[in-house]
Order: C-alpha cells, then structure tokens, then sequence
C-alpha cells in the first residue's frame, strides 16, 4: 500500500522543525566563534600571548620600551625586585641609569646617592654615541609605603670580565648566571639571545651585538615587565658632566619620560 500523501500542514510543520534545527546549529557556531574571540582577547591582554610575533609565532621584542613578559613574580619575595644587567662603557647602561637614579631619588629622597651609585663615569668613547654620562650603581634596598624595593645590578663586562677582551655573549651568560637567580638569568638570556628584536634583520639583540646588552626586568606580585635597548636618545645628554647632570634631570625630557614609563611599569608589578 501506498505512503499517503503529506497533507500541507505536515510539510509546514517539517518545514518549521527544519528552520529551528538550523537556528540551533547556528546559535551554536555564534556561541563558539563568540567564546574563542572571547579567549583570544583574554589571553593578549594578559600578556600569555604577544600581537607582536613573527609567523612561526617567536616573540618579536619591541626595543625601547617596556612588555609584560609574564603574571607571576619571578622573585617570589613579596617585594618589588629591579634588575639592570649592564655592561662598563654602555651609552645605552649610561644613558638609562639616569632613569633609573630620578625614579629611586623622587621615591625616596632620603637615600644617599653613596648608597644607590658608586661613581659617575662616561661610556666608551669608542662607542657610538660617544661620551654619554652615566652612573655605575651599588646593589640597594628600601621600603616605601610598607613595600620592600631591591634594586640589583650587574655589570658583566668590565666589572667580571675584561672589557677590552673576548666579549662573546657565551661568556657573559656565564657570569650572569652565577650572579642572578636562575628564575631571573635565564628570562635575560631569552630575550636577548632567543627572540629577535625588531629593527635587527630577525636577530636577537646579544647576537647582534655579539655580546650581552643593557636590559631591565621588574618583577613583583602582579608580574614582570622587561625592556631593552634605548628609553630615550641617549645623544640628547652627550658630553654634559654628570656632576652637572644629576642636578638638571627634569630639563629633559627623554630623562622624565622614561622615568614616567619605569614607574608605570614598578606600579604595575606591586
């Protein structure tokens, strides 16, 4: 015997059971696109993905500026840690350590400048840009609003190793090793001797230079931040006697701005 013939308000009734099938499917693909958008946008702004990335997904570091390389303290002491690895005769060290001298000196007026450097000095003159005035820091500490800061420097060639000598950048990651915590060496020698920084043809900026160059990391209970390269035109305070320097900081700009910039970043740490 014969199917009977669908009556029209059968058709109408599959015909309806069809279109809310497929609303649900597209509902479904909606909520998924939405979620993984969602995802993606959550993971960018905390820093465990970078927009800035080559396309085999390597890091692309930003010279002259800070980034937030990770959510958690690498120090692991409750404590607001910054860490300038340098070398004797940097223009880049040089040029930086006066950010870093206002931002400490603006927070803490009564440290004596013997406790945060040892000596004013130039950099290399030899080095291009030439004859940048500069301070070469002690290791310190102090505590402001009950937080705890350590600042903690190395300055890898020409205070552990001959700064007229083989400067290779294994050598210098010796040394940085045995004299930071592991946790902090090893960030270093990652995004200088393991991402490529932009400007420089794909290479890392150690392998560029051929040695270990002046960088930052600041670590603290909200995250870590890192920079490298020039905070501002280290050319701007050529020549000028550091004696004369240190009590003209605020006239110039590059100086301030990057102080701005290095306490956002310690702000954003704590």
């Amino acid at each position: 015997m014969a199917n009977p013939k669908k009556t029209n308000r059968q058709k109408e009734e599959e015909l309806r059971l069809l279109i809310q099938k497929r609303r649900r499917l597209l509902t479904t693909a909606v909520t998924i696109v939405v979620a993984v958008i969602v995802i993606v946008a959550v993971l960018i702004f905390s820093g465990v993905l970078n927009s800035s990335s080559t396309g085999t997904g390597s890091t692309v570091v930003q010279s002259g500026t800070f980034i937030k390389i990770s959510n958690s303290d690498v120090s692991s002491d409750g404590g607001v840690n910054i860490y300038f690895l340098s070398w004797q005769g940097c223009p880049i060290g040089a040029s930086d350590s006066w950010i870093i001298y206002n931002y400490v000196h603006s927070q803490d007026p009564s440290l004596s400048n013997s406790t945060i450097y040892k000596e004013m000095h130039f950099s290399d003159p030899d080095e291009s840009p030439t004859n940048i005035p500069g301070l070469l820091f002690n290791n310190f500490s102090y505590t402001l609003s009950g937080i705890n800061y350590h600042f903690h420097v190395i300055y890898v060639y020409g205070e552990y190793l001959p700064p007229d000598g083989p400067s290779s950048v294994s050598q210098g990651s010796s040394v940085l090793k045995a004299n930071f915590p592991s946790s902090v060496s090893s960030l270093f020698l990652k995004y200088e001797t393991q991402y490529p920084t932009s400007g420089l043809n794909g290479q890392a900026i150690a392998n560029y230079a051929g040695h270990l160059t002046s960088s930052l990391i600041i670590t603290g209970p909200s995250g870590t931040y890192y920079a490298e390269g020039e905070l501002y035109n280290p050319s701007t305070i050529a020549n000028i006697q550091p004696g004369v320097l240190i009590n003209e900081l605020s006239q110039y700009s590059g100086i301030t701005g990057g102080t701005s910039e290095l306490g956002t970043a310690i702000n954003s740490v704590i």
